[in-house]
């Protein structure tokens, strides 16, 4: 049914969410797929510029006017923020969650409160740490983004708008 939420323990990497949400899932696979390729040919990682990536994309927003871009634009940097404060938050979370528990346990509440108490905060703090990872170890979909993110620059700056 329509009504029906669909509830996801571990949300995918912000990126990767960005990415569909914006071009598709068939167009994120097929970015997710040139980029494999690429990286079996090529041994230095660390420049992987794909123009296979950026002319899709560059044709698909070219029609686009300045508002569009400027609102992709300012999802993109949301995306961003939220990926860094993923991981900048992490030894925030971790360090409530050793407070918590030690809390609880000078508490000496009874056996099972402590025990389901405990089990709670593991599992947030679980949540956290695979957040962060799936979050830290998204290396094709951050190369996605920085040519998504030359693409809109180079549209923008075509078009004569300012952007942050």
């Amino acid at each position: 049914p329509a009504d029906v939420v669909k509830v996801r323990i571990v949300r995918m990497n912000v990126f990767k969410q960005l990415l569909k949400k914006e071009f598709g899932r068939e167009s994120y696979d097929q970015y997710v797929m040139s980029y494999q390729k690429l990286l079996e040919k090529r041994s230095d990682q660390k420049q992987l510029y794909n123009q296979e990536v950026f002319s899709d994309i560059y044709d698909k927003l070219k029609g686009c006017d300045a508002k569009s871009l400027q609102e992709r634009a300012k999802r993109l940097l949301d995306a961003m923020y939220s990926s860094m404060n993923i991981t900048n938050y992490l030894w925030l979370r971790s360090a409530c969650c050793i407070m918590a528990v030690i809390i609880l346990l000078s508490l000496e509440l009874t056996g099972m409160v402590t025990a389901v108490s405990v089990t709670l905060i593991a599992g947030c703090f679980v949540y956290s740490i695979v957040e962060y990872a799936v979050n830290r170890f998204c290396f094709i979909d951050a190369h996605i983004i920085i040519v998504y993110k030359s693409v809109l620059d180079a549209l923008l700056l075509a078009k004569g708008v300012r952007h942050g």
